[in-house]
């Protein structure tokens, strides 16, 4: 009698890995300085920049990716399979992490999603406090291109789109030069040690022009300009930044960051979208950034 054969799938049920760690203020200035936000270490007393807990959180997000999708789960064109891109992420910021604040994380799979470019993977990481309270909320989706699956589940993502009527209410633009050794920078600073973001030869091999910019890094540097275009660089009023990675940033050139109102009902935040282009190419669409409002 044959022994049943079990196909493989995306299981989002696994019991998710707990971590634990902290940051330092030391850390988080070079995570800092590796995304251009102007800081000194003493803006780093009392708390850390929005989204370096993206460095804690990074091997738990890939983990949950390795250990929930089963190989030939996912299949590209021609039944093989095919390697995944950052597409969008999505965070929540209840407050901010404090230097050496110990803090826990889980990361599980939260949706699958056939789309026109391919399976978009979500992964949720929780970032809790303590006293078992969650700070920081983490949508981490990783897009397999042109691939497709039968294991359909989950919510679609939350909405950030930038709607066109924005565009009449323009707030400002940054012009940021990206340095070519940038990506390096922000590989030692994070953990993402992309090959393509430190070799020109490596990124070649994988169809870019030379070194691009790792897409986490790509979010926190266009946030971060939004925050000082909409919010005077006050990050402790950031509740949410949100983007979709729609072309890599290549290293030695320039990016610019335009950021628009959002026109929105009276509610307790401001929501601006924004954009970044390198020349004619939009490398970051419907990006998004909520703020508190000032007292």
């Amino acid at each position: 009698m044959n022994a049943k054969t079990t196909e493989p799938t995306i299981r989002f049920d696994v019991a998710p890995q707990r971590y634990e760690g902290s940051m330092t203020a030391a850390q988080a200035l070079s995570y800092a300085h590796a995304t251009l936000d102007p800081v000194t270490v003493t803006d780093l007393d009392h708390q850390l920049p929005p989204m370096a807990s993206t460095s804690l959180i990074f091997t738990a997000a890939n983990e949950a990716l390795r250990v929930t999708v089963d190989a030939g789960a996912v299949v590209g064109a021609h039944g093989d399979e095919v390697p995944g891109v950052h597409a969008e992420h999505d965070m929540l910021v209840h407050r901010l992490l404090a230097p050496e604040e110990v803090v826990s994380w889980e990361a599980t799979m939260r949706s699958a999603r056939q789309t026109p470019a391919g399976v978009l993977l979500s992964v949720q990481v929780l970032i809790r406090d303590s006293h078992g309270a969650i700070v920081i909320e983490h949508l981490w989706s990783t897009m397999m291109l042109k691939a497709t699956t039968t294991h359909l589940h989950g919510p679609a993502l939350p909405d950030h789109r930038f709607p066109d009527e924005a565009r009449d209410h323009m707030l400002g633009a940054e012009r940021l030069a990206l340095a070519r050794d940038l990506g390096r920078r922000y590989g030692d600073a994070s953990g993402d040690e992309a090959g393509h973001a430190v070799s020109d030869e490596i990124a070649r091999s994988e169809g870019y022009p030379s070194m691009i910019l790792q897409g986490m890094c790509s979010l926190a540097i266009c946030s971060g300009a939004a925050l000082r275009i909409a919010g005077g660089g006050d990050q402790s009023r950031l509740r949410r930044v949100a983007g979709r990675l729609s072309a890599p940033m290549v290293l030695g050139r320039d990016l610019t960051v335009s950021c628009f109102e959002l026109p929105t009902e009276a509610t307790d935040r401001r929501s601006v979208v924004f954009e970044a282009h390198q020349g004619e190419t939009l490398c970051v669409a419907h990006g998004r950034v909520e703020l508190a409002r000032s007292s």
